[in-house]
């Protein structure tokens, strides 16, 4: 059960991360440094995420 939780608490982090990644890129647009680091920091969690579950 415990790893259950630990997964639904990981995904909603996720979600709030591509969330908050969408207001930076409505706020500061696509080219701003923020947006690209937050954007590539993000893709690199997804995939090692993505990488454990296999």
């Amino acid at each position: 059960m415990k790893n259950n939780e630990a997964i639904f608490k990981f995904n909603q982090a996720m979600e709030q991360a591509r969330a908050d990644l969408h207001k930076a890129i409505e706020i500061y647009g696509r080219s701003s440094n923020e947006v690209i680091i937050a954007s590539r920091n993000l893709d690199i969690y997804i995939n090692i995420s993505m990488k454990r579950k296999v």
